[in-house]
């Protein structure tokens, strides 16, 4: 009789649990779809995250009502946040820090975007952060650095990771560039099409890219024009170059070639057309024009699609391996055809008495 009790009790307990977390995710659900979140990504939140079970629905409003409405992102970009990183939502006291220090960062970039807000947040959270740090951090970048608002911001988006960078790496890529001769106008100008360039080593990479450049013939002021035009350049890998073996002719007269993907784009079609030359297959030379300028659908016609054996080589192109694609499915002409007739004895003697009036 105890045991079937307590056998009840405990079914009892189970359905009151079962109910209460029922009802919790129904009220989550509610709380994050209030607040801008598409219903489909609630589930997937919520069993990624099941601490956000245990967490108090007024702690969670706050913290949402804060990024939304102290913060002032607007509801896609609180979602993109949030995704990102829901760990947010359990630190009410690290949004509270972030939003008493959100003035003076407003106050530094009165414009400032809601993605370069997004990655503030997300960095301060990733990398361990005192949010008190971030007007100093942000200072320095337009102090001592005299980097315009506009690149800094530019910076956050495309490099967040300046956030822990060391004063003295930044201070080794602006001395690297100055003393490559590029005016400081134009640093500022480099730093924010490429802003990735403040967290490559000095001596590691950007020294020894130089000088590979430089021994296939460029020039001092060839190179820093090109760096000013496109510099992504800095951020080749060692060797690319001179696996091309490509000297300064060819990048002039191709300038293209600096802002494409050399792995995805040359690497490939470079490998084919060696692959065609040591068959005997190409009796001309293709140079580094020949390889850029083609689109990829006419180059596979040309070079690929004749020899079979270089589909490996150059990766199988979707919708570019065979015919163009029709305006018709297959057989649908037949609908466009004229209807044809049964042709009667008087229709022949017609069209012939007709036929002989002609004549």
């Amino acid at each position: 009789m105890a045991l079937r009790a307590a056998s009840s009790n405990a079914r009892f307990l189970l359905n009151t649990h079962s109910q209460s977390h029922y009802r919790k995710q129904i009220a989550l659900a509610t709380l994050f779809q209030k607040h801008g979140f598409p219903s489909s990504l609630v589930p997937s939140l919520l069993s990624r995250n099941p601490s956000l079970l245990r967490t108090p629905l007024p702690d969670l409003r706050h913290s949402l009502s804060t990024l939304l409405f102290s913060l002032r992102l607007p509801q896609n970009a609180v979602v993109s946040l949030l995704t990102s990183s829901p760990s947010l939502l359990l630190d009410p006291t690290f949004l509270k820090t972030f939003q008493s220090h959100f003035p003076e960062i407003q106050s530094r970039f009165p414009k400032i975007s809601p993605s370069t807000l997004v990655n503030l947040l997300l960095c301060s959270r990733k990398f361990d952060l005192n949010p008190l740090d971030l007007p100093r951090k942000l200072d320095l970048l337009k102090t001592r650095f005299a980097f315009s608002a506009a690149t800094v911001a530019k910076v956050l988006e495309g490099f967040p990771d300046v956030l822990i960078t060391s004063e003295t790496e930044i201070t080794n890529v602006v001395d690297f560039l100055v003393e490559f001769g590029i005016p400081g106008d134009e640093i500022d100008l480099v730093v924010g099409l490429f802003p990735r360039v403040l967290g490559i080593g000095v001596e590691d990479r950007l020294r020894p890219l130089v000088r590979e450049i430089k021994e296939l013939g460029f020039t001092n002021r060839e190179l820093r024009r090109e760096i000013s035009r496109d510099p992504r350049i800095l951020g080749m890998e060692i060797g690319e170059f001179s696996r091309m073996k490509c000297g300064v002719e060819c990048v002039v007269d191709v300038p293209k070639y600096l802002g494409v993907s050399f792995e995805k784009h040359i690497v490939p079609r470079y490998s084919v057309v060696e692959c065609l030359r040591g068959k005997g297959a190409i009796g001309f030379e293709v140079g580094l024009k020949d390889l850029v300028m083609p689109s990829r659908l006419r180059f596979y016609n040309l070079y690929v699609k004749p020899y079979p054996e270089c589909e490996k080589i150059y990766g199988r192109l979707k919708g570019c391996g065979g015919e163009g694609k029709r305006k018709h499915p297959v057989g649908l002409w037949k609908l466009f055809k004229p209807e044809k007739f049964p042709e009667s004895g008087e229709d022949v003697k017609n069209m012939r008495s007709f036929m002989e009036s002609l004549v």
